[in-house]
């Protein structure tokens, strides 16, 4: 009877550390310590308390690297959230981002591109339900700075994940 208590405490620790959800924001945090910051949101946007409903508004994204073609334009009508996270890499190890970043990406999300070189990387992961891409990590930098992006995605999203993994190849390859 002892053995059968401590093997379903067991079952029972082991079932709440699975459905933890692990997201690598927290991840970076547990790594970086001292030096742990949290996500900023950008959409949905809040202008000194006011929230912006425009969905027509774009996002104009330029990449942490330093060529001249490393722009995304983000239409705000895709997304229902983003936040994002900007790493100082004179303060921080990159390699270190880099492993809190994977370490934290839930086992539910799939590679979608990924380029780590000598100058820059790009890491993207994202979960999709019904073939319908849902939510994506994109960490993105070079040697000086590196940022990490959530999106949720609206209904319907799946011409505009495949848009952005094709604008990716062409950036970045």
């Amino acid at each position: 009877m002892r053995n059968t208590f401590f093997l379903a405490l067991g079952f029972l620790a082991l079932a709440f550390t699975a459905s933890a959800q692990n997201d690598p924001y927290t991840s970076i945090n547990q790594k970086l310590a001292n030096q742990a910051q949290e996500p900023s949101q950008l959409w949905p946007m809040d202008l000194e308390g006011i929230p912006v409903k425009d969905e027509a508004l774009k996002l104009k994204y330029t990449f942490p690297f330093l060529s001249e073609d490393s722009e995304l334009a983000f239409n705000f009508s895709q997304f229902k959230k983003l936040e994002s996270s900007v790493y100082d890499l004179s303060k921080l190890n990159a390699k270190e981002l880099i492993e809190g970043f994977n370490a934290g990406i839930p086992s539910d999300f799939k590679e979608d591109f990924s380029k780590i070189g000598s100058e820059d990387f790009c890491l993207m992961y994202s979960k999709a339900e019904k073939n319908q891409p849902k939510e994506v990590y994109l960490m993105v930098g070079n040697r000086n700075q590196a940022e990490l992006l959530h999106f949720t995605y609206s209904q319907d999203a799946g011409t505009n994940h495949q848009n952005l993994k094709i604008e990716l190849n062409n950036v970045l390859n």
